[in-house]
């Protein structure tokens, strides 16, 4: 019998940074490959991959992308790189839905990924999540934003919030020789 690896998830991981952070989990971890969009054949190309489709804005898909990477072993890692953006516009002409969409998928997708994902972490030993944002949720500063993107850095600033109160609401290390931390992390 094999040896158990633990999980990563990886959420975004069809393509772009999602998918880069996928390929380096795979040397050491089973990933599910979670993206709104097919993931099967980038799955097919690594080594104990499997993808999933989630939608990170409706709470039930990230329960279901929790159980079902809890089937392949310890869910140790989670990564949210899934994220949209709309065409550039100002505050004034962007629409009540296209910013509700990207506060949705970015913003509240990450508060519903931690809550589907952390209590799973926690049974199994504890992880780590990490949180892919922008340098514009440390400065602000308009060189590291482009106009039209209110809704964006918003959902970046935000991250920052909720990755400190993360952290300090998930269990600390436990002493030494007992198993597992989580943390809620923020990364630029």
């Amino acid at each position: 019998m094999s040896e158990q690896r633990p999980v990563a998830i990886v959420t975004g991981a069809a393509s772009n940074i999602g998918l880069a952070c996928a390929r380096r989990f795979a040397a050491t971890h089973t990933v599910i490959m979670a993206d709104i969009v097919e993931a099967a054949q980038q799955a097919a190309d690594l080594p104990r991959a499997v993808a999933v489709r989630v939608n990170v804005g409706d709470f039930d898909s990230c329960l279901h992308l929790a159980a079902e990477a809890r089937k392949h072993g310890p869910v140790a890692a989670v990564v949210h790189s899934a994220g949209i953006t709309r065409p550039a516009c100002s505050i004034l002409d962007m629409s009540v839905a296209e910013w509700e969409d990207v506060i949705r998928i970015n913003l509240t997708g990450a508060f519903l990924l931690a809550k589907a994902c952390i209590p799973v972490m926690l049974e199994t030993g504890g992880g780590a999540m990490t949180l892919f944002s922008s340098r514009a949720a440390k400065t602000g500063s308009p060189r590291w934003t482009h106009p039209g993107s209110a809704a964006e850095e918003c959902g970046h600033f935000a991250y920052l919030g909720m990755s400190w109160t993360g952290t300090a609401e998930t269990p600390p290390l436990p002493p030494a020789g007992q198993s597992g931390q989580t943390a809620l992390w923020w990364r630029s």
